[in-house]
């Protein structure tokens, strides 16, 4: 449960610019009746702000492992099919790993053992 500060003070419409209210009036006309109030309107609109502000999830393995295979398929679907079949697999490794000199930079791989 969210601690409330006593000392607080809750926003008022004259901490508003001009502008930022007829946008927040602009925006209130537009919902369905009946229309929020601007209070109402100003805790809807930082609902929705931290909804969208929410860290993503990491995909999981098995995402991951899914989406892996699904462009290796792809890969196999495109491939050059004049090319032996060696040469074919290096470059899909090539393009579902990514080059090496940017593999060092991405985060979301673990750090190669020394």
């Amino acid at each position: 449960m969210p601690l409330k500060r006593s000392n607080a003070r809750q926003p008022r419409a004259s901490d508003f610019t001009p502008d930022e209210l007829k946008s927040l009036d602009a925006w209130i006309e537009t919902q369905p009746a009946p229309r929020p109030t601007r209070r109402e309107a100003i805790l809807r609109l930082v609902k929705q702000a931290l909804a969208g502000a929410q860290p993503k999830q990491k995909p999981s393995k098995r995402a991951a492992s899914k989406a892996r295979d699904m462009a290796r398929q792809e890969l196999d679907r495109l491939g050059d099919v004049s090319l032996p079949a060696e040469e074919r697999e290096r470059r899909k490794r090539r393009l579902t790993k990514g080059p090496s000199e940017f593999r060092d930079m991405r985060a979301d791989l673990p750090k190669p053992k020394d």
